[in-house]
């Protein structure tokens, strides 16, 4: 009886081999699966990209048939990634050298020389939050670097680097984004320090509104006319902008923004803390607007004077680029090599 049994087993039970033959079998359509969802998920994002970027172009069009140039974006760091730095700081920037492992990030850091966010104070509102999110950076708000606005005399806010006024800067209300000081105090929870408006940053590229100290009332009446000026000029290419932008934009439009911001405000609103500018080693924390790819990396942007033409980017997958501006005959070999490694999944649109 046992005899039987056991032959009985021996013609029904799988072999080893068998149950390895059927474990390779399912890892290899696993592995097809899984290969084919990366491809679907990978062409979903470049395709993405490339109607962000055209949302993008749309908008950056409607800016030049306005003013018979593209956005002016001014330089924020080296446009040379061989000596590589931002502008953070009114003492000077960061340098990254072109060496190593650092190659990557000096090559980025030189391609965002004109950067396509818009980054600029926030308002005493999210001091909590700021405090919260940053403390381990020992990182405090601008507010609290500020906060004796009152007192602090125009020859200091001369020096003070709060603005970015990237691509994005030029797109938008930038003067809306912001916000107007408030009337009866220098400093308000919901508006902004009026002296970042006494700013020689701010003054050199918001010339209808370079106010001196003391001209509160001159101040807020030039704001309010830059601001319908830039209020009517936007809304003729920002339907282009809805839905593609991330950071901080909800006074512009409830449904502006995408998702990828830090914290939800009451109009729905989602918000990017961007930057660690510095006061005497101090650094601090701005708003940002901007938009990004379908891998969630900033755009990135250039435009030489005249302005009549320019670049728009993505770096791709890897989100490795290079500047386009500098002479690939002048790289060594080995650099050549790697260059060409970090564009050649870049995403490239340019003025039409």
């Amino acid at each position: 009886m046992s005899a039987k049994v056991n032959k009985f087993n021996s013609k029904r039970a799988f072999t080893l081999l068998e149950l390895m033959v059927v474990l390779v079998i399912i890892g290899i359509l696993i592995a097809s699966v899984f290969k084919l969802f990366s491809a679907v998920s990978e062409n979903s994002k470049t395709a993405q990209t490339k109607a962000r970027m055209e949302r993008l172009q749309n908008a950056i069009s409607g800016f030049y048939s306005s003013y018979g140039t593209y956005p002016p974006v001014p330089l924020y760091a080296n446009p040379d990634p061989m000596n590589a730095s931002d502008d953070r700081g009114a003492q000077g920037g960061e340098k990254i050298p072109w060496s190593g492992g650092q190659k990557t990030a000096a090559a980025r850091w030189a391609a965002r020389a004109q950067p396509v966010s818009f980054e600029y104070p926030y308002p005493q509102t999210y001091d909590e939050f700021v405090n919260e999110k940053f403390r381990d950076q020992q990182i405090r708000t601008v507010n609290e670097v500020y906060n004796n606005a009152a007192t602090i005399p125009n020859a200091m806010w001369e020096e003070v680097k709060m603005f970015k006024f990237g691509l994005l800067s030029f797109l938008l209300p930038r003067v809306e984004l912001v916000g107007i000081p408030p009337e009866t105090s220098a400093f308000s929870r919901d508006q902004p320090i009026e002296g970042f408006y006494h700013s020689k940053q701010w003054g050199l590229h918001n010339k209808s509104s370079r106010i001196g100290a003391g001209n509160k009332d001159k101040l807020r009446n030039a704001l309010k006319g830059q601001r319908e000026l830039e209020m009517r000029e936007c809304a003729k290419w920002l339907p282009n902008l809805e839905g593609i932008l991330s950071g901080h934009a909800p006074t512009i439009m409830n449904t502006v923004l995408q998702g990828g911001g830090d914290v939800q405000d009451s109009m729905g609103g989602s918000h990017q803390f961007r930057g660690a500018y510095s006061k005497d080693g101090q650094k601090t924390i701005l708003f940002c607007t901007t938009v990004v790819d379908g891998w969630g990396n900033d755009f990135f942007y250039y435009s030489a004077p005249p302005y009549q033409s320019y670049r728009i980017w993505s770096a791709g997958s890897d989100g490795n680029t290079f500047p386009p501006w500098i002479p690939l005959e002048s790289l060594s070999s080995d650099d050549l090599k790697l260059v060409s490694g970090w564009t050649k999944d870049d995403i490239v649109g340019f003025d039409r």
